[in-house]
């Protein structure tokens, strides 16, 4: 019996099956196999007993409501009220939060700066909020692409006599568009915000005392590797800014880039419409007063270095991207079912050892089939002769067709491919023939 399935799938029929087995043991029927247990604090010396095989039967760790459990609980930072702290893109979106959170926990003197500075539609309405909380913020206009403009600010703030002690960088620029649209001066629009900026930062703070060093990367990232094409630039961006991180890191130097999911009540993709893009690619939302709280913990764990943060559905990521079914992300994907690896591969077998036009049949059914899956549609309402554009097939759906054409017919699609394909009918041999020659 596969417990796991059956815990995760049996629904009613577990909990009863559950029931019965208590009252069994309870009752004596079913006696427990030899055990030796052990309270939650004593779990070292119990893997230790595991790991040299002098035990007997089964290690128990034990749950006594009542005894006291010792959690770890990650040091959070103590702000200098005498210092400084840095958030670039800190006058609106997330960025603003993290401002108005910093000002919570403790920090007195605030310096938010954009490009457009105290002339931000939002910057009146943050810095009011940044007030109330009992901080003083300056909105300052500044470009952190720009390595002179950056050495102004810094120097600016350490006239001020309150010495800098943090940075966040939220800075972004977003130009959604497919990569076949990008030149050199949309992709560096998008790109040097994230890598230029923080290559300043991190120039022009190593010396300085930081207690903190913060990138804001985007799940997005990922997102874009998983399919999403008209966010490549935004993606490389990020995944440069992260490479920073991890050279800081490797430094010594106190460092931290975080991953975000969508954010639900502000942000860029409460913004601009993507929560449900970020949704179809198993990345759920999260609320900034959630994201700043869990903010908090990461800046305090000293082995945060690179992290993402959100509400994944990892079934649903791993459909879209290929690498998360490796094995390092066994621990956060339910077990594979048997019934349609089975059925992929009588499929498979099918087409390699029919007649040409009886696999090419095969095989447009199967892509209507797996097309009607992704676009959540009945089969018959798929056109064959219609181009997948046509049919509402965008980038996200583009990659999610080409996995399960992957899983069902073991035949390698790229999504770009599908997303510029012509119709069912003209990709069909096309599938065929690498269908065949990889038999």
């Amino acid at each position: 019996m596969d417990i796991t399935s059956l815990l995760q799938n049996g629904g009613r029929l577990a909990g009863q099956m559950i029931g019965e087995l208590a009252e069994r043991v309870a009752a004596g029927v079913y006696r427990p196999l030899p055990h030796v247990t052990y309270p939650p604090d004593q779990i070292a010396e119990a893997m230790a007993l595991l790991r040299d095989s002098r035990h007997i039967g089964k290690i128990v760790i034990t749950l006594d409501p009542a005894e006291p459990v010792p959690v770890h609980v990650p040091r959070r930072p103590a702000l200098d009220p005498e210092g400084t702290y840095l958030v670039i893109g800190g006058l609106g979106g997330f960025g603003a939060a993290t401002a108005a959170w910093l000002a919570r926990r403790g920090a007195r003197h605030l310096v938010l700066a954009s490009r457009s500075g105290a002339a931000h539609p939002e910057a009146r309405a943050v810095l009011d909020l940044v007030a109330e909380e009992g901080a003083s913020a300056t909105a300052y206009a500044t470009d952190v692409t720009d390595r002179a403009a950056t050495r102004e600010l810094l120097d600016a703030i350490a006239a001020t006599g309150h010495p800098l002690r943090g940075v966040v960088n939220s800075a972004m620029v977003l130009d959604d568009v497919p990569a076949v649209e990008l030149d050199d001066e949309r992709t560096r629009a998008v790109v040097s915000p994230k890598l230029g900026g923080m290559m300043n930062l991190d120039e022009f703070t190593r010396d300085l005392p930081l207690d903190f060093f913060v990138f804001y990367s985007s799940i997005a990232a990922l997102a874009a590797l998983a399919g999403n094409l008209r966010q490549s630039t935004y993606a490389a961006g990020n995944l440069a800014g992260e490479a920073v991180i991890r050279r800081r890191r490797a430094a010594g130097l106190p460092a931290l880039a975080v991953e975000w999911c969508a954010i639900s009540d502000t942000g860029y993709s409460d913004r601009a419409g993507m929560a449900e893009t970020m949704r179809r690619a198993g990345f759920g939302e999260l609320d900034s007063a959630s994201g700043t709280r869990i903010l908090g913990d990461l800046i305090g764990d000293p082995d945060a270095d690179v992290v993402m943060v959100g509400n994944t559905d990892w079934a649903q990521t791993a459909k879209l991207l290929a690498t998360v079914s490796a094995p390092r992300f066994a621990d956060v994907l339910p077990p594979p079912g048997t019934g349609p690896d089975e059925a992929a591969g009588n499929l498979r077998e099918r087409v390699r050892s029919a007649t040409e036009p009886e696999a090419l049949s095969l095989v447009t059914d199967a892509l209507v089939a797996a097309l009607a899956t992704v676009l959540q549609t009945p089969p018959g309402r798929i056109d064959p002769d219609a181009r997948l554009d046509q049919l509402g097939l965008e980038s996200l759906m583009a990659a999610e067709l080409s996995s399960l054409l992957q899983r069902r017919l073991d035949c390698v699609v790229p999504a770009m491919e599908l997303a510029t394909a012509g119709s069912v009918r003209q990709l069909a041999p096309r599938i065929l023939g690498r269908v065949r020659r990889s038999a």
